[in-house]
Parts: structure tokens; C-alpha cells; sequence
């Protein structure tokens, strides 16, 4: 392959988590630093990078499409490669005439040298995938902004040292690890200098924050590190699992106003027969205890939770088993997956496996009782007045302005672009797709 030499104007595209999200970020401030700049609305990409999922078999189908839809768009451009499924099955992309190099998830911090030596005319190796079982550190650079003017994420925790069965991503993101105190409190002081609102704290394993360091800390003592720097912004968490749930995570709930009521807490099953071959540390009556916790202190909180169904030997009663419980639960919203064989995996060779038909069914069965609970959420939620972030931009359909509750709600309502990025309080009139049409108080 010919090099190209002009290299000036970039695309990212993202798929998967929020990890991924914030690395996306990270590698576009990267290619700024090297003298490039994000593709305009009417411009070809010179470099597409594709930032790989493999949480499910869609997924994997999902990315090699996004690549093979952005050499369509951009037919001269360079096609790296990277993330999650290029790290786990980097071959899956070096067969494809599309793709020019493959980057496993820790040399995601390596573009920019890439990049450097792509303009010099120097041919690196395809295939740059570095053994991410041994990785004892997060690759970090500080960010000076990130793609939503007014929300910022911070990865403080990657890999995974858990066994489940069902599960790659501890194959794809390695062990767990945290990143040091001082770097993330670093991170944040500089996104609030840049007038960011809130903060996302992301990670595969984010609960287990800490134990890894020297001195030890955990994900409360962060949240009151982070508060005490700035009362004022709210803090996020994404998902904590059910057995990472401690009395310290507890305390700082009740004493931290600026943290977010918005808790996402996979469930993956209700019955505790599939709970344990999918090697889960929790049981239903944890599960149960803990949503109905965290309801009693935060009323108005977002609760929402993560199943798979037709795992291989779910029967009709354990399936039973799992609607009912969600059915109990004051969940808002539920992330439904249909059981994705992950090769080396345990589960891959379980017997038993279900039916893709009889899985469909699960899943739209789960689906219609994850609308049910959301719309009965909204309205309870409806008519209150609530404090919103009025995010850095309109809505592309009506021109309102945007806003974000703590708990999770978007509300669309009037007003002029002096409120962006703003906390405004709002009234929840109307209910209208996923969110609220609103009234500023």
C-alpha cells in the first residue's frame, strides 16, 4: 500500500461503551496536537478511525460495517482500525482490503506517533496489538475538552477481573486498573476550567475503583475528592455492579447533593439458577435489597439495569423468574440483550443452548416491560419542577433547547442561547418520545 500523504482532516467514529467514548475523544485530541483537524460537514475524511466494539456478535457486525462504510465515503482516506474487537481478533480486520492498520486498545495512545510517521512517509506495521493481559497501568493524556461542550467523561478504571461467563471484555480490556488519584483530580480541575457542568466518572469495573493503588482508595473517597474541588458539579457514575455496592458508596449518596440520581446496575438475571452459571456475585434477593435501598433514599432517581435473556439452559421459569422480578423493582429503564455467543468463553460450550427465535421472544417480551416501567417513571416525574443542564446546542428537529435533569431526563423547552450551559429549573409538562417538553420556571 502507497502511503498517502496528505493527511489533514479526521474522522472518529465510536461504537460501544463509554470507555470508548472517552478514548474516541482522547485519540481526537491527539490527532489535533499532530496538526490535523475533525472533517467539516462537506469535507472527505484523509483518516477514518474506527473505534471497535465486541460486547455481542451485532456489534462485531457493526464495526466491520462502519468500516466498510467509511471507505465508501471517503475512498482516498487512511482506515486505522482500533478498540475492543481489533484487539481481541486483530486478523478479523487484516483480511479486509479496507482497513490500512490495526491498533489494539493500549496503543490507542500511540496514534498520534502513527500518524507522524504516516506523514513521513515511514510504513509502520499493519497490526500493532500489544498483549493487554499484562497491562498494570491506564494509558492516560489529559483532555483539554470533550465532544459535548457542557458533559465531560473521565475513564478512571479499566480491564476487568471478574469471571463471567457469558463475557470478552475482560479478554479485550485486560485486568483491572485504576487511575491514580492525582491524575483524574487533575483532569477534572482542567475540565472545569474549561466551564464543563458535569462529569461522567466511566469504567468497565468502575466500583472496584482503587483497590489497586498505592495508598488504596475507593470510588466514595473520588466522589468527595472531586465534590470537595467543586460543590457545584454534578458527578455521574455509570454502571456499578450489585456486589460493588458498599456502605461508602451508600454514605456519599446522602451527603452529596451534586451526585447524580441516575444508578445503573446490570441485573443480567433474575433467577439465581442462571445467575450462577453465569458466575454472578450476587443473588435475586441482593439485587431486590439493593434497588429498593437506593429508592428509599433517592425517591426520584433513575434506576436502571441490564438483562440478557436466553442465556444457554434458561427454561420458561427462570425466564418467569426474571420478569417478575423486574416487574417488582422501581427500575425506570432496562438495557435488554439477547444471549451473543463469545468465542473462549465458558458459556460457548454450555449445552443446552436456546432457540435464536425463542431468544427474539425474550427479548421483545423484556423490551416491552423495560417501556412500561420507563413510561411509568415519566409519569411520575411529570409536573415536578427540576433543575436541568442546558446543554451546548439545539435540538435538530424542533430548534429548543436541550436539557438534562440529574435523574436522567431530557426536556425540551424555549429559550435563547445565553442558557447554555447553564443549570435551569424547569417545569416537566409533556411527555413526548424520550423525554419531556418543558416550561423554564
Amino acid at each position: 500500500m502507497e502511503t498517502k500523504m496528505r493527511l489533514q482532516a479526521y474522522r472518529i467514529v465510536t461504537l460501544g461503551c463509554k470507555l470508548n467514548q472517552f478514548e474516541s475523544t482522547m485519540m481526537g485530541e491527539l490527532l489535533d496536537q499532530a496538526g490535523l483537524h475533525a472533517c467539516r460537514a462537506d469535507e472527505k475524511a484523509d483518516l477514518v478511525v474506527v473505534n471497535s466494539c465486541t460486547v455481542t456478535l451485532k456489534t462485531d457486525r457493526e464495526s466491520k460495517q462502519a468500516v466498510r462504510r467509511a471507505k465508501r465515503d471517503s475512498p482516498d482516506s487512511v482506515i486505522v482500525v482500533t478498540g475492543c474487537l481489533a484487539q481481541r481478533y486483530p486478523d478479523e480486520f487484516a483480511v479486509m482490503s479496507e482497513v490500512d492498520y490495526i491498533l489494539g486498545n493500549e496503543e490507542k495512545v500511540r496514534l498520534a506517533t502513527l500518524i507522524m510517521e504516516l506523514k513521513q512517509q515511514k510504513q509502520p506495521k499493519r497490526i500493532q496489538v500489544s498483549d493487554i493481559s499484562l497491562s498494570t497501568k491506564i494509558a492516560n493524556t489529559v483532555l483539554r475538552r470533550f465532544s459535548s461542550y457542557t458533559r465531560a467523561f473521565i475513564k478512571v478504571q479499566d480491564g476487568c477481573n471478574c469471571s463471567c461467563t457469558y463475557c470478552a471484555v475482560r479478554f479485550a480490556r485486560g485486568p483491572s486498573r485504576s487511575l491514580p488519584l492525582d491524575r483524574v483530580l487533575t483532569q477534572f480541575r482542567v475540565f472545569i476550567e474549561h466551564g464543563y457542568r458535569e462529569v461522567v466518572l466511566t469504567g468497565i469495573n468502575l466500583g472496584i475503583y482503587g483497590r489497586d493503588l498505592l495508598p488504596q482508595c475507593s470510588l466514595a473517597d473520588l466522589v468527595l475528592e472531586l465534590t470537595r474541588i467543586s460543590p457545584t458539579t454534578r458527578i455521574r457514575l455509570s454502571s456499578v455492579e450489585p456486589h460493588e455496592w458498599d456502605e461508602s458508596l451508600f454514605r456519599i449518596i446522602e451527603t452529596c447533593p451534586g451526585l447524580c440520581g441516575h444508578f445503573h446496575i446490570p441485573l443480567q438475571s433474575g433467577s439465581d439458577s442462571v445467575l450462577g452459571r453465569m458466575d454472578r456475585k450476587y443473588s435475586r434477593r441482593d439485587f431486590e435489597a439493593l434497588v429498593n435501598r437506593l429508592a428509599r433514599m433517592r425517591p426520584d432517581a433513575c434506576l436502571g439495569a441490564d438483562v440478557i435473556a436466553g442465556f444457554p439452559g434458561e427454561d420458561e421459569t427462570e425466564f418467569r423468574t426474571t420478569l417478575e422480578l423486574i416487574e417488582s423493582l422501581p427500575l425506570a429503564y432496562l438495557h435488554v440483550f439477547g444471549y451473543s455467543v463469545r468465542k473462549g468463553t465458558p458459556a460457548s460450550t454450555f449445552s443446552k443452548p436456546c432457540d435464536r427465535e425463542l431468544i427474539s421472544a425474550r427479548v421483545a417480551e423484556l423490551r416491552a416491560v423495560g417501556a412500561r416501567k420507563r413510561q411509568m417513571f415519566y409519569e411520575n416525574q411529570k409536573g415536578r419542577i427540576k433543575e436541568v443542564l442546558v446543554l451546548g446546542k439545539r435540538d435538530h428537529r424542533t430548534g429548543l433547547l436541550v436539557g438534562l435533569t440529574d435523574n436522567y431526563l431530557k426536556v425540551l423547552f424555549e429559550g435563547d442561547e445565553s442558557l447554555f450551559n447553564t443549570i435551569t429549573r424547569v417545569t416537566l409538562e409533556e411527555i413526548k418520545d424520550r423525554g419531556f417538553m418543558g416550561q423554564i420556571i
